[in-house]
């Protein structure tokens, strides 16, 4: 966990969200990391809903699905990203 906080989690810009599972260990996280300056995308509007609840504002593809949130991400020119999954 502590290599994840201080290495992974700040050498991205942007983190991506597929399922409210991965919120949730997200959300157990929160307080440890540096959420300042991350963007935030979740494939689907219900993924989205549950960062919403945590005060986080995160970006959702207008199809619901990978490959629209791929093409969305790559639209954005981000450099790197680092992709929650649960």
């Amino acid at each position: 966990p502590e290599i994840f906080r201080h290495t992974v989690a700040n050498n991205s810009d942007a983190w991506v969200f597929t399922s409210k599972n991965a919120v949730k260990v997200f959300c157990m996280l929160k307080n440890d990391l540096d959420i300042n300056e991350k963007l935030f995308f979740a494939v689907g509007h219900k993924t989205a809903e549950r960062l919403k609840t945590e005060g986080i504002n995160v970006f959702v593809p207008e199809h619901e699905t990978a490959v629209s949130l791929a093409e969305f991400i790559v639209r954005q020119k981000i450099k790197s990203v680092l992709f929650w999954c649960g």
